[in-house]
């Protein structure tokens, strides 16, 4: 039984009820319909034995299939991989780490280990994992994904409803959530962000009012949730637009928006101090002088798709399709903008709301005088990510349009000139099929009717017809299924004494997928990797690091000893050179697995004896038999936070190993992962928290004075 529906539909209705106790002022007939929608978009994966990612990408892969273009046509969606390869592995062992009463910190299953915390997409701190843990890994991906909707369109809806009518801004909330952005990223950490963007603007909007202390506090637990929930260039564009709707503002109250923000780090410093020191050892950082320059998915051809993703006959490549929220923004935007200057109402919020759609496009656009040449970091904020603020602003748009009666001029004059724009493209593309542009239709002539309840169906059944079937329902045993190379590779590692690693040969056993299973890889493929490691295998085993499959071509370099490399996947039929090294222990249609006979321990030293007591990832406890001062390496990245008791002399092996330095004789030595970083990280949430009490009290005091100054 899937019991998603049962699990998301609880969360969100107790949600509901709190924030309805807190006085927010949701109709449970609203909650209902949002639930409905999302019921509707999710259908399969909320009722039935699938989940709603491409599991199946796996197929691609040895064990489970071959790296080849046909593989890659068969898989559901080969262009959002990265769910599979990187973002499940990564939740999984956060889950795992949580379960088994761990704090999810290092990840000693990738790269011979690097923070896992570090990797901000893990997520591990993220309240939409740890609400999920109770449920299998596979309906807790849908679940997480469901709530993603359901907090999109609630925020949504509450933000827009601060001015606007209930039905109208229903409209807002259900093309921001059921947009593009959000169905295309749904099972992405940008969009667990991105679902808090309308949550950051209602609280702006709301303390620029009145600053008091709820609302405080309430802005800055949203920027906590932001923060913790994977995806820091996202959480970067947020703060952009929460800037400038700041700046546009400005009032006395504007520095407790600021607050907010301040206090939303303190509460999640141990994942902001963790991210910064993994950045600035990490790949990413040291990529950036060496990527090319410019803003990608700036032509005509990519930004007409903001209109429409299918009418035109232009690939739907997500990076692209992500700004399309319903025609009804496009016309709503033209209705207010002439609504805007009519009413000369320069400093309104749909005047903010235009001016962030037309500086989105701008950016988009890549067009003077904001004409630069970004390098990655500011690439990865800004394109195709821009497409978030795009969205945001087209869909609280439509709530401002929807308020104008429906025959008026200027809902008439934003309607014709849609057609006109939406008509446009269609004279330089081939347009395929008019078919494609009947939901469209249907919308604009909505627009022109008086209730409102037909824009609503008609924007959710357009968003439907062009983005429903874009996350396809794959059955849940399609999630990295267990071969028999597997289940031999698990009794070898149930049966071992020690510690070890395993390598897969070329494209076999894809870095990440294999933490599935609890094995542990020396490949690693994610940018927050530690850049000395990387370059380690790159100097000394041409390890293809660019690739986004990083191979291991090069079964024969010793340093793959160094690493505790126990056992060598293969493709079928693959063939070791030296056979003396290596020993064929398993051999099917999946694959092969090699023994490598000339592996190191974990632990190992020329001078002494080294026996590991117990072992746990992240800390290991050892005897030490040492015939004279020796020194003791491991096949451990060095990293900031490894701790030696008792607190012998560290060294840096082969550039980016852990070893240290022990007396002659015996030694009992505790090897542990404490990070610094977090655990004071940690010091700060906590003091952070106690200072609110007084904080309040003063507040509360200071209010009861001015009250009764006022009464005076």
């Amino acid at each position: 039984m899937n019991p998603t529906s049962l699990y998301a539909g609880a969360i969100y209705a107790s949600s509901i009820t709190i924030a309805r106790r807190c006085g927010v002022p949701i109709p449970w007939r609203i909650a209902a319909v949002f639930f409905l929608l999302t019921v509707g978009f999710l259908f399969k994966p909320m009722f039935l034995p699938v989940v709603s990612f491409p599991a199946d990408v796996v197929q691609v892969i040895t064990p489970w299939g071959s790296y080849n273009a046909t593989n890659r046509d068969r898989v559901s969606r080969f262009d959002l991989q990265d769910v599979t390869m990187q973002f499940v592995p990564w939740a999984h062992q956060a889950r795992e780490a949580w379960r088994s009463g761990h704090l999810p910190l290092w990840n000693a299953l990738s790269g011979c280990g690097y923070p896992l915390l570090g990797n901000a997409q893990s997520a591990a701190f993220s309240p939409l994992l740890l609400s999920t843990l109770p449920l299998p890994l596979g309906y807790a991906e849908t679940a997480q994904a469901a709530m993603k909707m359901l907090a999109a369109m609630t925020f949504m809806y509450l933000f827009c409803r601060r001015r606007s009518g209930e039905m109208q801004s229903v409209a807002g909330a259900v093309a921001f959530g059921l947009g593009t952005f959000m169905q295309v990223w749904l099972h992405f950490p940008h969009t667990a962000v991105a679902m808090f963007l309308p949550a950051v603007m209602l609280h702006i909007d709301l303390v620029m009012e009145r600053a008091t202390f709820a609302r405080v506090l309430f802005g800055g637990v949203i920027w906590f949730c932001i923060l913790a929930a994977g995806h820091p260039e996202t959480a970067a564009l947020v703060g952009i637009c929460a800037a400038l709707f700041t700046l546009w503002k400005w009032n006395a109250n504007a520095l407790a928006a600021v607050a907010s923000l301040l206090l939303g780090v303190l509460f999640a410093a141990p994942i902001v101090a963790t991210f910064v020191e993994a950045l600035m050892r990490s790949q990413r950082l040291a990529e950036v002088n060496a990527s090319p320059l410019g803003v990608p998915y700036s032509e005509f051809s990519s930004l007409v798709q903001l209109l429409q993703p299918r009418a035109y006959g232009l690939p739907m490549t997500p990076e692209i399709i992500c700004g399309f929220v319903g025609v009804a923004g496009i016309a709503a935007g033209l209705v207010v903008v002439a609504g805007i200057i009519t009413g000369r109402r320069w400093r309104s919020n749909e005047a903010f709301l235009v001016f962030l759609a037309l500086f989105a496009l701008w950016i988009m656009a890549n067009l003077p005088p904001l004409h630069l040449e970004y390098r990655s970091l500011a690439r990865s904020i800004l394109s195709p990510r821009m497409r978030l603020l795009w969205s945001f602003a087209v869909a609280a748009l439509i709530a401002p349009a929807l308020d104008r009666p429906a025959w008026s001029r200027a809902a008439l004059a934003g309607v014709a000139l849609t057609v006109v724009v939406i008509a446009y493209p269609a004279t330089r593309f081939d347009t395929g099929t008019l078919l494609l542009m009947i939901p469209s239709a249907v919308v604009l002539a909505a627009m022109l009717v008086p209730r409102r309840e037909l824009v609503i169906a008609a924007t959710a059944f357009e968003l439907w017809f062009n983005i429903g079937s874009f996350n396809v329902a794959v059955p849940v045993t399609a999630m990295y299924p267990r071969t028999p190379l597997i289940s031999a590779l698990e009794r070898l590692r149930d049966e071992a004494r020690e510690p070890f690693r395993i390598a897969g040969l070329g494209g076999a056993f894809f870095p990440n997928v294999q933490a599935m299973f609890g094995f542990e890889d020396v490949r690693v493929h994610d940018p927050m990797a530690n850049e000395r490691y990387v370059q380690m295998l790159r100097t000394t085993s041409g390890y293809t690091a660019k690739e986004y499959y990083a191979k291991f071509n090069d079964p024969d370099t010793p340093l793959l000893d160094v690493l505790n490399v126990r056992y060598m996947v293969t493709d079928p039929g693959y063939a070791m050179h030296d056979q003396d090294r290596y020993a064929l222990i398993y051999d099917g249609h999946d694959g092969r697995l090699w023994q490598n006979r000339h592996v190191r321990p974990r632990f190992f030293s020329g001078d002494a004896t080294v026996k590991i007591m117990e072992s746990r990832g992240d800390a290991y406890e050892l005897d030490v038999e040492a015939r004279r001062e020796a020194i003791v390496e491991s096949s451990i990245a060095r990293y900031p936070g490894w701790r030696i008791d008792p607190p012998f002399k560290r060294l840096t092996v082969h550039g980016a190993l852990l070893a240290f330095v022990v007396p002659k004789g015996h030694s009992h030595v505790h090897v542990r992962y404490v990070p610094r970083t977090f655990w004071f990280g940690t010091a700060i949430s906590l003091l952070s928290l106690g200072a609110l009490i007084p904080l309040r009290r003063r507040m509360a005091t200071l209010r009861g004075s001015s009250q009764c100054t006022e009464d005076s």
